[in-house]
Formats: structure tokens, sequence, C-alpha cells
């Protein structure tokens, strides 16, 4: 069963935005991932030093710490691990930022379960 295969797999969700968090992780929970959210960059960077992660979606415009300084102390602190960013922020320079610091993908809000299930499934190599 599918659900008994990803159960293994823990993944960090920051965002501000509760509803966007709240969708992200029912989609993943619902297909089985563990997940811990957070809503500022500070805890990000505090959660990912505590627990290990699979893999780490986040937001780029974020209070206390944004994402783009929690992405690259996450990045450095842990290199291998897959990121993908979401955001509302459409900017050639936060693209490259993104890229820059590690991450796997950039996906731009708003976006739909089967897409954000997809790009999981396919960084952590999960079959679909």
């Amino acid at each position: 069963h599918l659900g008994n295969v990803v159960m293994s797999y823990s993944i960090l969700v920051a965002d501000d935005e509760s509803g966007v968090r709240l969708f992200i992780r029912d989609v993943l929970v619902t297909a089985g991932y563990d997940v811990t959210l957070v809503s500022d960059g500070a805890d990000a960077i505090k959660e990912s030093l505590q627990k290990h992660f699979d893999l780490l979606i986040i937001d780029i415009n974020m209070p206390v710490t944004n994402g783009e300084v929690a992405l690259d102390t996450i990045h450095q602190s842990n290199p291998e691990l897959p990121i993908i960013v979401i955001s509302g922020c459409y900017s050639i320079e936060n693209q490259i930022h993104v890229r820059n610091s590690g991450a796997s993908i950039l996906m731009h809000k708003p976006v739909s379960a089967s897409a954000v299930l997809e790009e999981v499934k396919c960084i952590l190599g999960v079959p679909s």
C-alpha cells in the first residue's frame, strides 16, 4: 500500500499563510507523509536543526526571518535536503536566488494538490 511506503518520509512545511500551510498539510498527510508545520523562517531553521526531514517546502515572503535567509541557512547546514519553494513572488531575482540556494523547484502560488503531490513524489523518488 502506497501509504505505508511514504510514511517514513518527513516533510517540513514553512509558510506564513495558514490556509496554504493547512492545505499542503492535508494533501501530504492524506498521502501518508509525516508533516511538520511552521509559520516563519526562524521556526523553519529551528525545526530543521532539531529534527531530520526528507524534504523542505518553504515560502519566500515570511515574517521574523524571511524565506530567502531561512533557505540559505538550512541549505548550508543540510546541503543534501531537497527543497521546494512555493511562492507568490515571480521576480527574476527571487528565481535566481532560489536556484542558487539549492532548491529543487520553484512553484508559483496558487498550487494544486496534484501538482504538490507530483513534485513531492518526484523529488523523494516515490512511485506514482
